[in-house]
């Protein structure tokens, strides 16, 4: 599950720059600034064949998490190894990287950050990229965010500073807002204009 938490966190990142206004074209920097150390290596390390391998590879990891979503990481990382055992290694230094952060965060965080995952992995099952359904699932998370204690807050941002980044962006909190009272074909209309 961890894999596809990294995979789909990239995809968030995505999102906070595509409803950010044109201005702000510093926000991949700001983005970078708040990753944690070893996840700037990774993507510092990230070759464009691995880039392509990755990107080759995403259908299959679609296949391979509907079939079986426990079995998910373990498979999708044995396919990573057959094809680049160098990607392989990058992508296990994340993972083990990752879960050694979430053994030092508290129950409450630990508890908002793995309902996050269920909540992006959640994505997959997502038709057509339905904006309906795409939107609801960020604006659950941006809720969870807002309901956390402060102390929570800040224990996050110690953690996960890009994240929390992404879910305070004034931006996309005033683009849920804006898109909260529009129906289903206003919303896809407006999502996949941003494009």
């Amino acid at each position: 599950m961890v894999l596809k938490s990294v995979l789909f966190f990239l995809v968030l990142l995505n999102w906070t720059v595509a409803v950010s206004p044109p201005e702000d074209d510093g926000i991949y920097e700001q983005l970078y600034d708040g990753l944690p150390e070893d996840v700037k290596t990774f993507i510092g390390q990230l070759t464009e064949d691995d880039l392509k391998l990755l990107s080759s590879l995403s259908n299959t990891f679609n296949v391979i998490f509907r079939e079986n979503p426990s079995k998910f990481e373990m498979k999708a990382m044995a396919l990573i190894q057959s094809k680049s055992v160098s990607l392989w290694t990058k992508i296990k230094t994340v993972i083990d990287s990752w879960r050694r952060t979430m053994a030092n965060l508290s129950e409450s965080a630990r508890t908002f950050i793995e309902d996050s995952e269920e909540k992006l992995l959640a994505i997959s099952d997502i038709d057509d990229w339905d904006a309906v359904g795409l939107i609801g699932i960020v604006r659950s998370i941006l809720n969870a965010e807002e309901k956390l204690d402060q102390s929570v807050k800040d224990e996050l941002k110690k953690w996960f500073p890009a994240l929390i980044m992404v879910l305070e962006d004034k931006d996309i909190r005033q683009f849920f807002d804006d898109t909260k009272n529009m129906s289903a074909d206003q919303l896809n209309k407006t999502l996949w204009n941003m494009n």
